[in-house]
This record gives C-alpha cells, structure tokens and sequence, in this order.
C-alpha cells in the first residue's frame, strides 16, 4: 500500500493559540518501525492545555510541535524487522514510546519513564502520515471503530486509575470532573464492582451527559469544598472509599480529600498544578493521596473489555473535525461541549 507523502501536513502549534497546518516530512520507517495513515485523533486536555498557554503547568512548549495522542491509523509500510504488522492493519498508536535506558524503565515502570515526561519526547499524530515503533502499536479490536480505536488510550488511563485506586465490589466512589477521563473513570469503577457513584461537576450540563453513560449520583459543585463533600456524602449515604479527581484542578483535588471517608483513598487521575491542599485534613484521617501517571501496564487488559462489548466508547464522541480544522475543535472546548466528551480530528479529510 503506497501514500503520497508529499501530501502529508500536520497540525503545528508554535505558540499560544497559533496553530498552523503545514507540510510535514515523511521519511522511510527504519527497520523496528511501522509506516501509518493516521485516521482519527482524540483532543486530549494536554493538547489543549498547550494549545492555550503554550505550556503544560509551567513547563513551556519545548519547540514547534505537532499535536496529538490518542490515535487510530492504518499501517501502509512496514521496516524490515517488523512481524506483527502488515499493510492494511487497522492499529492503536500508544504515545511517547519509553526509552528503555532509564532507571525507571529498568525497574519495569516505562509508562513513567523519565525521557518522555510532559510531552517533551517529541511530535505527536495529529498529520496525516507517521512512523511509529512496532513495539508501541496494537492492533484495534474487530468490534471497534477507527474512531473508538483512538479512544483505546484514554480508555487505558480510566482502567488504571481504577487499579490504583484498589476499588473492589460493593465499594462506594465520587468522581471530581465530569469531562474524558472522569467518564472513563466511571465506566472503569463500575467494571471493577463500584456499587454507587457519585459524578461532581461545576456543569450542570456535563452531569446530564454523565447520567446517560450509566447508573449514578451527581452533585452541582459549589465554591465550598467542605460543603460540595457533604452533598457527596448525603447522596451517597456515607463518605465513598475512593474520591477520584479527575479535574486537575486545585478546589477539585481539595474536594476530593474532604470526600473520601477516614483511611479512604484519593486518586488523582490527571496531573494536579502546583497548589495548596488541606494535607492536616488527609494526614489526621489517614486518607491516601495516590496519583496517576499515563496507564501503566493496563492496555492488554483494557483492550480485553473493549473487545468484550461492554464499553461503549462511541458515546463519548461530541464532534468530529477535519484535520484543517483542528483550531476549531479546541475553540469549541473553551465554549464547553453540550453533549458528549470528546472531539475526534478526521486526519484523512
């Protein structure tokens, strides 16, 4: 299968809000590699965030960078040592391949190797054409559409959350956030035995999109931690076992620490800013704070649900845009999406 790589563009982010399309290299995959046609790319809150401020919590854009990891593709070319792959395979590109040099790949943890920490290891998918390692693709489940396929990666980060979490059946949890990954958090707890859940937002319309993905609570946050933990607590008749947090956000993580009940668990599913917690509150009531970084060893496990059925990805997506239209899509994230919880970017339009 051949493609024109003088057709190849990219969406490339050069600062704050200045996103360009432009002509993208194409280069022959080396012998470990896969050559794809990428297909469809979710827009992930990392892109946006560097799309807004052209920093991730402070650390700035490392250089002009293409967006983009949560992808599906279409394998065209194979290197000469590839075995798994063929043209015409329908796979799940898993991002920032680890090094395999550090002391943390070493010690089995590559999911948090430290070469590839913040996005600074490298150009994301959001083009038309990549190379990618063979070692990083899976082949996308039969069941599963090219969109949903791209989804595969949130999916794994919900699922994690879920096993460091530690959550089992008959257990009760809130979730702080309302947007991709909070749902996947659900959707994952509820798989693991979660027997009632609680989803808090500020929007009222993101917990009417929450109800109509499956059985829960909901509670409106306020501005007072204290006061949104104990609507938490009512709706749930006692103080859950696990608070996830899946805001990112100071008052997010806050009210997950007053939420979770006496030696209870928070878990951060995202990555939490620099900022002030009630740490006397978690260190008094023995509550473990414990955080999560990518998604672990979980994608065989993460794909086996997929294929199961028993996850409905599709019903996340509010949007598709082509990829000369990505600006758009992150516009429509400032305005807040009404229905839905993801934006696909259509790389092949």
């Amino acid at each position: 299968m051949e493609v024109d790589a003088s057709s190849n563009i990219a969406a490339v982010l050069y600062g704050p809000e200045t996103l360009k399309i432009e002509s993208w290299p194409v280069e022959e995959p080396h012998e470990g590699e896969i050559q794809a046609k990428i297909q469809s790319v979710g827009v992930c809150g990392t892109d946006f965030h560097y799309w807004k401020s052209g920093t991730l919590f402070g650390t700035p854009l490392p250089k002009p960078m293409v967006l983009g990891h949560e992808t599906s593709a279409i394998v065209v070319k194979v290197g000469s040592a590839v075995t798994k792959f063929k043209p015409g395979d329908k796979v799940h590109l898993i991002p920032a391949p680890s090094c395999h040099k550090c002391a943390t790949c070493y010690e089995g943890k590559a999911h948090n190797c430290q070469a590839i920490k913040l996005g600074l290891h490298g150009h994301g998918h959001l083009r038309r054409i990549c190379n990618h390692p063979e070692e990083f693709t899976v082949k996308i489940p039969d069941n599963l559409s090219l969109d949903e396929g791209a989804l595969m990666e949130p999916w794994a980060v919900g699922v994690y959350s879920v096993e460091r979490s530690g959550i089992t059946v008959g257990q009760n949890c809130a979730i702080i956030g309302s947007g991709a990954v909070g749902i996947l958090v659900f959707l994952a707890a509820k798989l693991a035995g979660a027997a009632n859940v609680c989803i808090v937002d500020i929007d009222e319309a993101k917990l009417k999109s929450a109800q109509k993905m499956g059985e829960c609570v909901t509670v409106l946050a306020g501005s007072d931690p204290k006061e949104t933990a104990q609507r938490i607590e009512e709706k749930l008749g006692g103080k859950p076992d696990v608070a996830f947090d899946a805001s990112c956000s100071q008052i997010g993580i806050t009210t997950a620490i007053y939420t979770a009940k006496p030696c209870g668990k928070v878990v951060l599913a995202g990555l939490a800013p620099d900022c002030t917690l009630p740490m006397r509150h978690a260190a008094i009531n023995e509550i473990d704070i414990i955080n999560v970084v990518r998604f672990g060893s979980c994608y065989p496990r993460a794909i086996e649900i997929l294929k199961t059925g028993k996850v409905d990805l599709k019903s996340m997506i509010a949007m598709r845009k082509p990829l000369e239209k990505t600006d758009e899509a992150f516009q429509e994230m400032i305005k807040g999406l009404k229905s839905g919880f993801k934006i696909i970017i259509d790389c092949t339009m």
